[in-house]
């Protein structure tokens, strides 16, 4: 069969066109449209093209469509828009390109974004039916699970209706109107979801048309900025302070377990951990067994915020704490559930627990400012740079650079603070008792 073969184009003719050899690629041409063809492959995909050379010479084919998908009398319509562009000089591929870069919606460009960072975003249906994103990290991926997640969660709750916007669409109007209505329900998650939007259009200011302009120019986001919009967010401080410490401790050593609550004492011993080393609550509760050198008495809490693995010394209470624990885990994890072996994921509830009955309000967050505080309280003994180091903070500090620390150096400090929080209960329980 010749590679070409002109015939007049109709859905009973194409249907029976011949298939190529193996490894071979057919075309033919309409008689009426001159420059529409119908490739077909050795596989029978059949595929309606434009093919003319423009007015420099330069050839262009362009894919339009599949046939059947595509009916021989919308393919000719399609095609005598190109081939009219074609003879004015005008690059249909360029157009195209163009086009498709102006209607990029939202979640076009969410999509790209992730994918740069070694994110995939994947639908899981669960039980109930309801499907849900999440997404899913490569092994060189530049974002942080928790990072990537809340990404996934602002396109499909605070912009659930912009999805499939395109983005070149969204107005400064739009984004402050947004930013208002977000900031009735949370300001800071108001401002996340907003610095998150602003996040994709500068990635989106990249897209080139053609002629190499941008095909976003603006980011409607910066309407926040010049009309000072943004949600003032205050820093929090709160920490348990030396005062609380008792009943805060005393709050925490009742948490046993119970037959419908295995795990009490695992949390327990987990805001313990908190308290002695100021980890990040995933930092802590992501501790696996392989991570703690019990000969040693050293933990090590792995991807960090800062991507640094933090080692850190512990004290000898925590180190015996860490033993008992060690004999009573069947797990990989070190705060698991005893029934499952997996590790608790939401502390939340024993938090509650503690709070009630303390009368002492925090989240984990507060347990690591406690812990900061509690340095800061022996500054006379330890150095601004040990802090960082014992906080795993990255600094900018060109001097710190130099400054090296021995774990023993730093078991010191950690061994302070074990004594100043210890001393304290102790004394308060003592003058009870008295």
């Amino acid at each position: 069969m010749p590679n070409q073969v002109h015939l007049r184009f109709n859905k009973k003719t194409l249907d029976r066109v011949p298939l190529p050899a193996a490894g071979q690629r057919a075309t033919f041409h309409d008689i009426e449209v001159p420059g529409l063809q119908l490739r077909v492959t050795d596989r029978g995909v059949k595929s309606f093209c434009v093919f003319r050379r423009s007015k420099r010479g330069t050839p262009e084919r362009i894919t339009i469509g599949r046939f059947p998908t595509l009916s021989v009398e919308r393919a000719r319509v399609k095609a005598k828009r190109h081939l009219a562009d074609l003879g004015e000089g005008i690059s249909v591929s360029a157009r195209l390109r163009n086009e498709a870069l102006e209607g990029r919606t939202l979640e076009d460009v969410h999509g790209e974004y992730l994918a740069t960072r070694g994110v995939t975003v994947i639908a899981i249906k669960r039980k109930d039916g309801k499907v849900i994103e999440q997404p899913q990290l490569a092994p060189n991926a530049k974002l942080k699970t928790l990072t990537a997640r809340d990404y996934v969660k602002v396109i499909a709750k605070p912009f659930g209706d912009w999805r499939t916007k395109p983005i070149a669409r969204i107005t400064r109007d739009m984004v402050e109107e947004r930013h208002h209505m977000l900031s009735q329900h949370s300001p800071v998650q108001a401002n996340r979801a907003m610095g998150y939007l602003r996040a994709l259009f500068v990635f989106a200011s990249d897209y080139r048309d053609s002629k190499g302009h941008a095909v976003i120019p603006d980011n409607p986001v910066r309407r926040l900025s010049a009309k000072r919009l943004w949600n003032r967010i205050e820093r929090r401080t709160r920490y348990v302070e030396p005062e609380q410490l008792p009943d805060w401790w005393k709050a925490v050593q009742s948490l046993t377990n119970r037959p419908q609550y295995p795990s009490r004492e695992v949390l327990r011993d987990y805001l313990l951990l908190l308290l002695f080393t100021g980890l990040r609550r995933n930092e802590a509760l992501c501790l696996r067994w392989e991570n703690v050198n019990l000969k040693r008495g050293t933990l090590c809490a792995v991807d960090t915020k800062n991507r640094l693995d933090h080692v850190l010394p512990m004290g000898r209470f925590l180190w015996d704490l860490l033993r008992r624990r060690r004999e009573a885990s069947n797990s990989e994890w070190v705060f698991a559930n005893p029934l499952t072996g997996n590790r608790i994921t939401d502390p939340h509830r024993q938090i509650v627990n503690v709070v009630a009955i303390s009368g002492v309000p925090f989240s984990p967050h507060d347990l690591r400012r406690t812990f900061a505080s509690i340095v800061n309280r022996l500054s006379d003994r330890l150095s601004y740079y040990t802090t960082k180091r014992l906080l795993n903070h990255r600094t900018s500090d060109v001097t710190q650079g130099y400054v090296q620390f021995d774990l023993e150096q730093l078991r010191s400090a950690t061994q302070a603070v074990e004594d100043f929080v210890l001393h304290t209960v102790e004394k308060t329980a003592a003058e009870t008792d008295g």
